[in-house]
């Protein structure tokens, strides 16, 4: 994982340039409600429409436009603490409003553990498990912490307390990891673009876009002039917390005691105050063609400097046939 913190240090550069101002443009504003979305950009509209139309021309031109659906799988690392999690990773969409990432956990056996699905179709998004358990979960202090993955794929800081709407972190998490494969997406809709700068680091000059949406969802994405493809997107986002079950669990007599002890635990962690705000940038490198259409295969996030999570993707598919239920929402949800 340290290796990768060589292979983005050109890119972080574009991070130095703009940080004093993305903290101070991203700082949190007073929760609204839902419907309200977040505060209207300012800057160009027309010029990030125009930087947008360069990047998809640059992607693949009308083979993008005629993109109906697309797979892809490969392999993901994350650094938690000391430790490291790996496992495989698969994302899939479906024209005009489904996206999905499919992430397995590794048990500490080695064995396959669960997989984690969260997806976006439409206005509506959910999360499921699929197969074993595990002793470990993850709870944000608000929208913006990495869920499932870079880029997530996180959003608005959110509200006063740790408690939230779920689909609220989804959405942001997957919005993030889009926006860096495919910035053009119709999935994308619902989010504005300004065009607020241009930014020069030694590597070169990025056009900078600011997105705004829904449930307070902010973030920049640095897009590169030479080539026309998307670098980098910084957020804020509440530093993540862990709450593992205790090494001595205690014996519970029954399924009742079982569910006391735990909503106890719940209420303490939710009881503390909420984690404070960092920036995160995801990288996105490792640019190939797959049947006319470029792509990023390799998507690094870095929290405070340090690296985080790093996706490889092995393979994409694309306009493969995907069956529409696969983005539905379960009854158990």
């Amino acid at each position: 994982m340290q290796q990768q913190i060589f292979r983005t240090a050109a890119l972080a550069a574009w991070a130095s340039v703009a940080a004093a101002g993305i903290a101070t443009a991203q700082a949190p504003a007073p929760a609204e409600p839902a419907a309200q979305g977040a505060p209207a950009a300012k800057g160009d509209p027309a010029k990030a429409k125009a930087v947008l139309e360069a990047v998809a021309k640059a992607m693949g031109g009308d083979k993008l436009a005629a993109l109906k659906s697309f797979t892809a799988e490969g392999e993901y690392r994350q650094a938690l603490g000391e430790r490291e999690m790996s496992g495989g990773i698969e994302m899939a969409g479906l024209m005009p409003d489904g996206f999905q990432v499919s992430r397995q956990f590794m048990r500490p056996d080695g064995m396959a553990g669960p997989s984690m699905v969260q997806t976006i179709k439409g206005t509506e998004a959910f999360r499921d498990m699929v197969g074993g358990g595990g002793n470990m979960m993850m709870r944000f202090g608000g929208p913006g912490g990495p869920g499932g993955g870079p880029g997530g794929p996180g959003g608005g800081p959110g509200g006063p307390g740790n408690r939230m709407d779920p689909s609220v972190m989804i959405k942001a998490d997957l919005y993030r990891t889009l926006l860096g494969i495919l910035p053009t997406s119709p999935v994308l809709s619902a989010l504005t673009f300004s065009h607020i700068a241009e930014a020069e680091s030694p590597n070169g000059v990025a056009d900078v876009i600011d997105i705004t949406g829904p449930d307070n969802f902010r973030a920049r994405l640095f897009v590169e002039q030479a080539e026309h493809r998307p670098l980098m997107l910084s957020y804020m986002m509440r530093q993540p917390r862990m709450m593992t079950r205790p090494a001595n669990m205690p014996q519970f007599k029954n399924d009742e005691e079982r569910r006391a002890y735990f909503e106890e635990q719940r209420k303490k962690f939710e009881a503390e105050p909420p984690p404070p705000l960092v920036e995160a940038n995801v990288f996105f490198t490792d640019f190939r063609k797959v049947d006319g259409i470029t792509l990023p295969h390799k998507i690094t996030r870095q929290v405070e400097g340090k690296v985080q999570e790093e996706w490889t993707i092995e393979k994409y598919k694309l306009n493969a046939p995907i069956k529409p239920e696969q983005f539905q929402k379960k009854a158990s949800n």
